[in-house]
């Protein structure tokens, strides 16, 4: 039987799955050796790629930055922007942030129009 925390993470990672699919990416599995939870590609467009880190979460926007400051600041984006999700499994909605090459997005909500548009920036 799975913990709550567990079950939290699980459900994180498949709402920001389904928020990736709905907003035209497709969703690939990464080796298990890897840093990142999956990787999503464009479906159609820039074809652009995206490393997933999915991070469950209650935590309002501020407590998030805090919280997860070490973290943040410790991703280097090779190739391709990550994008860290911060998702309250419970209430189905979150935040997200975009770590590029030369620049961050800062954390948004989880919204389709904020996520299309902050990528369509070209944020690698």
């Amino acid at each position: 039987m799975s913990t709550k925390k567990e079950m939290d993470a699980w459900r994180a990672e498949l709402i920001a799955k389904v928020f990736l699919l709905s907003s035209g990416f497709t969703v690939l599995p990464v080796p298990e050796d890897k840093a990142y939870d999956f990787l999503a590609i464009e479906d159609q467009g820039k074809k652009q790629k995206l490393a997933i880190e999915v991070l469950a979460t209650r935590s309002s926007k501020m407590t998030i930055a805090k919280k997860f400051e070490a973290l943040r600041e410790s991703i280097v984006p090779n190739g391709m922007p990550v994008v860290l999700f911060y998702i309250n499994s419970e209430k189905e909605n979150g935040y997200f942030e975009v770590i590029g090459k030369n620049n961050r997005s800062g954390i948004l909500p989880l919204k389709k129009a904020v996520f299309k548009e902050l990528l369509s920036e070209n944020m690698n």
